[in-house]
């Protein structure tokens, strides 16, 4: 989903000769990382040091549930991981909510720019996983 290692190794490669050359090389890393579909790295700074962690995922339950999404929408995070797509009828089958629930649900997913949805309202609306990192901060969800 994210690009072969073969690939990941390349841009790794490729931010280590840049951390060498440049010290601000931070957004051509994001870049990078963008440019060859994987996760954008995550940047931790102490008092005697600077760290990047490359992530291949940045959708693992330990985010998600971090990010305060129900284990539900965990779940279907991680069932459109497997699948590449899921509906609203899909959803219903393993939570057993309301019609109404799920939509809630998959809207709070898509508006925490996790899931993206295409297609129409009604059946023929599919919802996929959005490539890049989700740009909102968490939001409390209220659950329904």
């Amino acid at each position: 989903m994210f690009g072969s290692i073969s690939g990941f190794s390349i841009v790794f490669g490729r931010i280590s000769d840049l951390a060498r050359i440049d010290c601000a090389g931070t957004s051509r890393m994001i870049t990078l990382c963008r440019e060859h579909g994987i996760p954008e790295p995550e940047f931790s700074a102490h008092p005697d040091w600077f760290g990047v962690t490359f992530a291949k995922d940045f959708y693992t339950d330990e985010r998600l549930l971090a990010m305060g999404l129900s284990d539900r929408q965990v779940q279907a995070v991680r069932y459109v991981r497997e699948q590449g797509t899921i509906t609203n009828k899909e959803y219903r089958k393993f939570s057993h909510l309301s019609p109404r629930a799920v939509l809630r649900e998959l809207n709070d997913l898509c508006t925490r720019e996790i899931l993206v949805k295409q297609g129409t309202t009604g059946r023929s609306a599919i919802y996929l996983l959005k490539k890049n990192k989700p740009a909102k901060p968490a939001t409390k969800y209220l659950g329904y």
